[in-house]
């Protein structure tokens, strides 16, 4: 009966749909589908069906100009030389795997069993030169949980951005197959990281997807403000047309606590000029920096507060410690920090304070050592506490820090000058200022936790 039906349809001139598609729209949270928009694929439809179907008339009238065509018998003759294999057995594989998805294809142009060959010759370029290349186009699609904007998307490089999820990438999600739209629910993102990327055939492709380029730009958005922003898979297209399978990515990332992560608008043009100040660091000049993002990056996906606080810790350690100094390290770091971050007298005295206990604290957690009540000038403060500016204070020193990336300010320049600071307060303003109006960086030094 589907052969009779099929053959009907051909002797109508109706339209062959070869693409199993939905459509999907985001409502209240939950994605929801509209309805079936077309029929189960022509590759399935072949491939169930091979043998009744090769012996349609208009069927194999159709393959027989394919085959007799110039461009296959090119294609033919140059597999001759590449391959040990008889010319019969390559036609017949190059018929099976690309004669017949590309049928499917033609199908959108001519609607039925027509052969054109001004159609048929573009579209077998296409896939010839697919042939030829040794890579493969790909998109990822990479959903942002606790992410929310209210603006258009933002460009972060020609080929990365952050957009809202729209019905189009809803629905080319939902027909990969990669997500099951039925557990979903109400937790999917409204945005998403997009990046194109390129992969060498016969390499996994995996192993060759920019995980590194996706972590930049997920520390970027830990270092530029508070808040958890989370994913926890990559779903990548090939953007060649031959058909390759999408493929999805697990990345393993703890659930953090704390509040959304927000972005608001004329926050843009600051986040992208951090992301690419990070992209720039020197792996040899500027390791120091990126040893305190990562350490930062590792705090924030934190569940315990203790955990959350060696990290912040060793991150500051890279930051304020040079690389020769070994002595007095507690009294040092308060100092310089203090130094760095305080505006008032007030609020240097607090944040020194602070950090020395947060400091004894962490020695007390490595060495495996009770920690009982934390009291400061007669306050009672909890290791979540301690937590939460230690976060506050990394995030701050590393804005710093990055704009003295911009100003050429080597490491021990600037901690040589932070020193001199703590006798010259004008010089402490002149670390803390940046280069460029645009590039202003805004923090406070306590978080609004004390006074």
């Amino acid at each position: 009966m589907a052969i009779e039906r099929l053959a009907k349809a051909f002797g109508q001139d109706k339209e062959i749909h070869i693409e199993r598609l939905y459509l999907f729209e985001l409502c209240n949270g939950k994605i929801i589908r509209s309805g079936r928009i077309s029929q189960p694929t022509f590759e399935d439809f072949i491939e169930n069906h091979e043998t009744e179907i090769t012996n349609l008339k208009q069927f194999r009238e159709c393959v027989q100009q394919f085959e007799t065509s110039p461009i296959f018998q090119r294609h033919v003759n140059n597999s001759i030389g590449l391959v040990d294999l008889p010319k019969d057995e390559i036609e017949q594989y190059l018929k099976r795997n690309f004669i017949f998805p590309m049928l499917a294809k033609l199908l959108h142009l001519v609607r039925g069993f027509k052969f054109n060959e001004k159609d048929f010759n573009k579209l077998y370029d296409q896939m010839e030169s697919h042939l030829i290349s040794g890579s493969v186009d790909f998109l990822s699609l990479i959903p942002l949980k606790g992410f929310r904007y209210d603006g258009d998307e933002i460009l972060l490089e020609e080929d990365l951005k952050i957009s809202p999820i729209d019905s189009h990438k809803l629905t080319r999600l939902a027909n990969s197959g990669l997500i099951d739209i039925n557990m979903i629910g109400a937790s999917f993102p409204s945005h998403a990281m997009e990046m194109s990327f390129a992969v060498e055939k016969g390499i996994a492709i995996d192993s060759q997807v920019p995980i590194l380029r996706f972590q930049e730009v997920m520390r970027t958005l830990r270092v530029f403000k508070r808040g958890v922003v989370l994913c926890n898979h990559m779903y990548c297209f090939p953007l060649s047309w031959e058909p390759t399978k999408p493929l999805s990515i697990l990345i393993s990332q703890p659930i953090s606590n704390g509040p959304q992560y927000t972005l608001s608008r004329g926050e843009e043009s600051k986040l992208t000029q951090v992301y690419h100040i990070i992209r720039s660091l020197d792996h040899k000049k500027d390791r120091f920096l990126e040893i305190a993002i990562e350490r930062f990056d590792y705090a924030i996906q934190r569940r315990i507060n203790e955990d959350k606080l060696t990290d912040c810790i060793t991150a500051l350690e890279a930051l304020l410690l040079g690389s020769e100094e070994k002595s007095e390290l507690k009294y040092r770091l308060s100092l310089r920090l203090a130094t760095l971050l305080g505006k008032t007298g007030d609020q240097r005295i607090a944040i020194k304070k602070v950090f020395s206990k947060a400091y004894t604290q962490r020695s007390k957690i490595v060495h495996g050592k009770m920690i009982k009540g934390i009291e400061i000038d007669g306050k009672k403060y909890s290791m979540e506490d301690l937590a939460f500016h230690l976060e506050n204070y990394t995030r701050n020193a590393l804005k710093i820090f990055l704009s003295s990336v911009v100003k050429k300010i080597t490491h021990e320049k600037f901690l040589e000058k932070l020193d001199d600071a703590i006798i010259d307060p004008e010089i402490r303003k002149r670390l803390s200022e940046n280069p460029s109006t645009s590039l202003m960086f805004t923090y406070d030094c306590d978080g609004g936790k004390h006074e």
